[in-house]
């Protein structure tokens, strides 16, 4: 016989925790259907059953309300797959809001077992639990654990196998409350239609939840008797906030009694110090950057102390990897030309497959560290505080304080920041960061600044316009929050609850499990997508129309789809096939649109060389690839706001787990570049003309 337990908590409570001690290496990581809240499920690894036991790790909720997708999908996980019980995690420290979630699962008629988590930190403060008091409260057995050092979970199975096997009816501290005997009404009749959990869907119904009352499909006479009951208990009450109001009081009336000794919790006093300085009024927002700052710098800084150049993290490990991925493509090339391959073959090895593989593990590094130092600010519970001090100007424009991370990373690389999105627990937030996150100037995308305003500009106008690109990306980014907040995501807006867990240090193991699974996924998914793209594109630059392989790219298919695009680009000023080539170049990797001017000018990667910069930069002015300094400009605002990179493109699909979203973004990406570029164009040379 096998079970399916399904592991439920609020976030924080050290729910991931659990679920890696309960099943070790075995756990299954991948997606809920249509969305792309993470869903893990393994195999219960301990000694005490010979029964298989498959645990469920639902996303962490505060609550079964249909507000966000992780309390739907929890929702329906339980009342629709029917597992045979449920674990709710607790957090001791922090009981109160914490069984607010557990008074709403007992009310299903599913097996409750509660894991009374952090009893180890009340030991430390010499406070005493009655377990007794909070099972007699809430009618479940209660077992105290200690997930981070793997106490009392073995006392937790047994209780969890042990009511598997009795038939559980829900029942609710509501239904002896003021509003009792209006829910017990809607209780006998919801019975007597056989319906699932009746108590937990009488309840919910009277809160006027909509989506079950559609899924429970009932007839029109049964929907006008509960609407009768509502609207007479609504007429002066807000019947959701008397509902929560009723179970925050017995929870502080019957269950609060459970600890003894009722002092605050020396780590709630340290973290309550601790807020008054990082979630000041005015220095939580300087404290803010200065942390971002310093992660951002461990990702992609380095500095120089003499002639000695110092490598942080990021970059140390980024220059090991790329120095083992030319050293092996060069050992790859040598070998392949003493066996006497062929060069279509070289080309097709070399460029086209390994060199897809080389862009995927090039970044391997920055996603590393990224996730390492994200990990610790999660596991610390600092960066709840981080998004309590920025929810408030970002909320503005339809993103949330957590937005500001990814956004952050941005500006190092595309990639690790678009992953960086799944700290975000909205989906609709989720997806406008993904949105908005490639605007920021990223660093592959300097090399074309630096080209381009030395080739065009001069002095202080050429730093100015940097500064300006870097600004038309933030710009984008909040006038994007902005209209997909009013037009798209209107509907669909929801309450936001900020969690302020207790500072806590790290567990190691959960930090490096995360990392793993984040680089298995990284290397499986988007490295299948970049290996297809890059191969697809070396092709169409070493072959032409005829499928002969040609030496010079002005007789490729890319050179001849480059020249049908230049008409396109043309009202942007830029409408010559190199300038188009260059820019499909860039999906591949945006430092190629520097290296591709120079291949097109005949000398090399001008990056390579100060000398060769200034053959191509005279080329590039020349050759009239570029008309004037403002188009100069335009091309690379259309640079910047495009879609980004091959790699970023492939994150951006693999995170948003739907392709109709990914189109949208995309789409979206490739309108706003064109339309800014286009007035950019248009409105320079208007004021040109006018002065």
């Amino acid at each position: 016989m096998s079970y399916r337990i399904a592991l439920a908590g609020n976030p924080n409570s050290g729910k991931t925790t659990l679920f890696n001690a309960l099943t070790g290496s075995n756990a299954h990581v991948g997606n809920w259907p249509g969305v792309t809240v993470e869903k893990k499920e393994g195999l219960y690894k301990g000694k005490i059953s010979k029964e298989t036991i498959s645990i469920v790790d639902l996303p962490g909720i505060y609550s079964t309300s249909p507000y966000s997708p992780e309390e739907i999908i929890a929702r329906n996980y339980i009342i629709n797959e029917k597992p045979d019980a449920v674990i709710n995690i607790v957090d001791a420290t922090n009981l109160i809001r914490n069984l607010y979630l557990t008074t709403e699962l007992i009310e299903i008629d599913i097996p409750v077992v509660i894991a009374l988590n952090f009893v180890d930190v009340l030991e430390k403060e010499n406070i005493e639990f009655d377990v007794a008091v909070l099972e007699k409260a809430l009618g479940v057995k209660v077992v105290p654990i200690s997930a981070h050092r793997k106490k009392g979970l073995d006392d937790l199975m047994k209780a969890v196998i042990d009511v598997t096997s009795k038939k559980s009816i829900g029942s609710s501290i509501l239904e002896k409350s003021s509003i009792g005997n209006e829910i017990n009404q809607i209780i006998d009749i919801l019975a007597q239609k056989k319906v699932f959990s009746p108590v937990y869907s009488a309840i919910k119904l009277l809160e006027g939840d909509k989506p079950l009352e559609d899924n429970l499909q009932l007839d029109d006479n049964t929907k006008q008797f509960i609407n009768n009951i509502r609207d007479s208990l609504s007429k002066d009450q807000d019947i959701e906030a008397v509902v929560a109001d009723l179970r925050y009081n017995y929870i502080s009336s019957n269950c609060q009694k459970a600890v003894k000794k009722a002092k605050q919790l020396k780590e709630m006093s340290k973290s309550d110090k601790a807020d008054k300085i990082l979630t000041h009024k005015i220095w939580g927002l300087p404290i803010f950057f200065l942390i971002m700052f310093a992660m951002f710098f461990l990702v992609f800084g380095e500095f120089e102390i003499g002639n000695v150049t110092i490598m942080m993290p990021g970059v140390l490990l980024a220059t090991g990897v790329e120095w083992l991925i030319g050293s092996i493509g060069g050992w790859l090339t040598e070998f392949l030309t003493y066996v006497n391959a062929s060069d279509w073959s070289i080309g097709l090895v070399v460029d086209g497959i390994y060199g897809g593989v080389g862009a995927v593990f090039g970044f391997a590094p920055y996603i590393l560290v990224m996730y390492l130092l994200i990990s610790i600010l999660e596991a610390t519970g600092y960066m709840s505080r981080a998004a309590f001090v920025m929810d408030r100007a970002f909320r503005k424009f339809g993103l949330s304080g957590k937005s500001f991370v990814p956004m952050l990373m941005g500006f190092g690389c595309s990639v690790p920041a678009v992953m960086g999105a799944r700290t975000l627990e909205n989906e609709n937030e989720r997806r406008l960061t993904i949105m908005v996150t490639p605007f920021m100037s990223c660093g592959a995308k300097l090399p074309i600044w630096l080209f381009m305003t030395a080739a065009f500009f001069k002095g202080m106008t050429a730093t100015l316009v940097i500064f300006a690109i870097y600004v038309l990306g933030i710009v984008m980014a909040i006038i994007t929050g902005l209209i997909f907040n009013k037009f798209v995501f209107k509907k669909h807006s929801s309450p936001f609850i900020m969690e302020m867990p207790a500072y806590r240090a790290p567990d190691i193991k959960t930090l490096l499990r995360i990392l793993l699974d984040k680089l298995k996924g990284f290397a499986k998914r988007a490295g299948t997508i970049i290996l297809l793209s890059s191969i697809i594109i070396w092709f169409l630059q070493s072959f032409n129309f005829s499928f002969k392989m040609v030496e010079n790219p002005d007789d490729s298919m890319m050179a001849a789809i480059g020249g049908v695009l230049a008409y396109i680009f043309k009202p942007l000023g830029f409408g010559v096939w190199q300038a188009a080539f260059a820019i499909l170049s860039g999906f591949i990797a945006k430092e190629v649109v520097v290296s591709t001017f120079g291949t097109l000018a005949g000398v090399g990667d001008p990056l390579e060389d100060e000398g060769l910069m200034e053959q191509v930069k005279t080329w590039i002015t020349t050759a009239g690839i570029f008309v004037s300094p403002l188009s100069a400009f335009c091309f690379m605002a259309f640079n910047l706001l495009a879609p980004p990179c091959l790699a970023a493109i492939g994150t951006i699909s693999q995170e948003v787990k739907s392709r109709k979203w990914t189109a949208i973004i995309l789409l979206y990406q490739l309108a706003i570049a064109y339309i800014v570029s286009l007035l950019i164009y248009g409105i320079g040379n208007l004021i040109m003309l006018i002065f």
